[in-house]
């Protein structure tokens, strides 16, 4: 325990305290046509009352280009992925926005993978 190492050095016990977090609850539905269409909605409730809902859709241009959008507690989101087949591998490259939620700025996102 900290409290008794910092004791044995001559200084202060300190404070303890009991930190209690929420539970979240979330359930979705998913609806899609082959190949080309996505949309989702799932609800999010958790233990201290707050609901946030969650919406989106995105649309396939073969297997190489997705566009999505959405909102996410009626914040505004977008992004493209981008899919390139090689030879010996594969790669996605993907780019979100999400826009500003209460003065904590927008955010770009960016993900790479590679497939072997």
């Amino acid at each position: 325990i900290t409290t008794d190492y910092w004791v044995g050095r001559g200084r202060e016990r300190g404070a303890s305290f009991d930190e209690k977090f929420p539970t979240n609850y979330r359930a979705g539905l998913a609806l899609s046509s082959p190949n080309h269409y996505l949309l989702t909605a799932d609800l999010e409730i958790n233990s201290v009352s707050m609901t946030r809902l969650h919406l989106g859709g995105e649309y396939k241009y073969g297997r190489t280009l997705a566009l999505r959008a959405g909102l996410d507690d009626s914040s505004p989101t977008a992004g493209i992925g981008l899919f390139k087949k090689f030879d010996t591998f594969a790669m996605w490259i993907d780019l979100a926005y999400l826009s500003d939620r209460v003065g904590e700025g927008d955010d770009l996102l960016v993900s790479f993978e590679l497939m072997f």
